[in-house]
């Protein structure tokens, strides 16, 4: 893990532990180049049909929207998109005054008005790679490593942290809040301060319209947001896309020519956060399975060093990325 991963994880486990200090008090507690930021994630790029083709095409609406989300009729989820603004919205009201000190380091020592911030714009679905059987694991760690919904947290249309709520998780409110376990929560929320000029919510509008101003190649399939596997940080979850054929590029970092008809494009760690087109930085095995350990229902520490063998999808598995650069051919 690059360091500015570690950072980024280390920031994570504080926002938890923050949380779980507020726990005690929720009883009196009542959002080539890189494209410029939004005033709000709602803002999103209206789409020119001459940048897709097939399935990515027929999705677009009238509006220059995609009217459907690749898989996401798929996911194991019981909370919806809703839901998800109603958790996230709870969770900051609770947890907000603890939580917005992580958020102020993030964002160069901006000051955070909590009364101010909320949810913004839409919740995107961010599949997950891995597919434990039910029951194979126990709630909360099926919940760390399953589909979460990212929420953005605005104050005047400027987006200043993410919120992740597992999407197999329960709808939170105050009362759920009061008597919801740590462990519980801090497997349902991830949070994330959002630094200035970074993007680390777009919407799949921009996102397709990003590979394309980068690779010159029309998208064949409406965007899947997927999140990365352990241990790049929870909240961490990027747009999968497919052209319409093979791009040859070149890794920024490893220098490793490739060519790739699949792209990523998200926030570029390794930049400030900054709107990339990634791919993995190294290649895919191709493995059908992972192997997960889950300390939370073991019963002995023999138990918990026990990997426990789960189904991953290979065609949307990441952990660490590179930005990459077409090469003209």
């Amino acid at each position: 893990m690059d360091k500015d991963t570690s950072r980024h994880a280390r920031l994570a486990r504080l926002y938890a532990l923050a949380a779980a200090i507020a726990l005690a008090t929720i009883g009196t507690a009542s959002c080539q180049g890189d494209m410029a930021a939004p005033a709000s994630p709602a803002g999103s790029t209206v789409l020119d049909a001459r940048m897709l083709v097939g399935a990515a095409r027929e999705a677009l609406g009238p509006d220059g929207r995609f009217h459907a989300q690749d898989g996401s009729a798929d996911a194991a989820q019981s909370l919806s998109s809703g839901d998800a603004l109603a958790s996230a919205q709870a969770y900051w009201n609770a947890f907000g005054l603890n939580l917005r000190f992580g958020i102020e380091r993030d964002r160069s020592g901006e000051h955070i008005t909590v009364e101010s911030t909320a949810p913004c714009g839409q919740a995107y679905l961010a599949q997950s790679s891995l597919s434990p059987a039910a029951g194979a694991l126990s709630a909360p760690r099926a919940m760390l490593i399953g589909a979460q919904w990212i929420v953005p947290m605005c104050d005047a249309g400027v987006t200043k942290a993410v919120i992740a709520v597992a999407a197999q998780g329960e709808r939170l409110s105050a009362p759920a809040l009061r008597r919801i376990s740590v462990e519980q929560l801090n497997a349902e929320i991830q949070v994330a301060g959002v630094p200035d000029g970074a993007r680390l919510v777009v919407s799949p509008e921009d996102a397709a319209a990003f590979a394309y101003a980068q690779t010159g190649l029309r998208v064949r399939t409406v965007p899947y947001l997927v999140r990365a596997e352990s241990p790049v940080s929870g909240w961490y979850a990027i747009w999968s896309i497919e052209l319409e054929s093979g791009a040859l590029v070149r890794g920024r970092s490893s220098g490793r020519e490739r060519t790739v008809a699949r792209v990523l494009v998200g926030a570029n760690l390794r930049d400030g956060f900054r709107l990339a087109l990634l791919d993995s930085e190294e290649p895919l095995d191709g493995r059908t399975t992972a192997d997960v350990f889950d300390g939370f229902g073991a019963r002995s520490d023999a138990e918990a060093r026990r990997p426990i063998r789960i189904m991953r999808d290979p065609q949307h598995a990441f952990q660490m990325v590179e930005a990459i650069q077409p090469i003209s051919r």
